[in-house]
């Protein structure tokens, strides 16, 4: 067997290799700086706390609530204006799309934080896990819905 053919030692083709990624790594990965957070950020447990993708997740979520009352207002106004019905649901597309995101980000963080749940606890860690981050969300849901967006994006 030569060298410089497709196959490799065992006779069969090796399998072919992906390209690496070139750059920073993604912001996921990188740990929240504590101090950027706000004062009521503060009684949200770990691994919830430093986790990037879980307050995309709770901002993006109170943003598309905030901006659903929006739609809903601009609906009404458009269809008491005559406007055809497609016109007057447009005003949810950014809602919609801000749920979508959430959704997204929300899976991210729901991944890396099950794993650290099941390496704390392993007789129940799924459980926990749900647990603890239901009860990071309703701590700090409402305060997200009514932040100064300026300050905390």
């Amino acid at each position: 067997m030569t060298e410089g053919n497709r196959y490799g030692r065992s006779g069969h083709p090796s399998k072919p290799t992906r390209p690496r990624k070139v750059g920073p790594p993604p912001a996921d990965n990188q740990p929240m700086n504590l101090d950027a957070l706000p004062v009521w950020a503060e009684p949200v447990a770990e691994p919830f706390r430093r986790d990037p993708a879980f307050w995309r997740a709770v901002y993006a979520s109170a943003d598309a609530l905030v901006l659903v009352v929006v739609a809903a207002a601009a609906s009404l106004l458009l269809g008491r204006l005559g406007l055809p019905t497609l016109v007057a649901l447009l005003p949810f597309l950014l809602p919609l799309a801000l749920v979508g995101w959430a959704v997204k980000a929300s899976y991210r963080s729901s991944r890396a934080s099950r794993v650290w749940f099941r390496r704390q606890a392993a007789d129940d860690g799924l459980a926990a896990w749900r647990d603890s981050e239901r009860a990071a969300v309703a701590r700090v849901f409402v305060r997200a819905m009514f932040r100064n967006r300026f300050q905390h994006p």
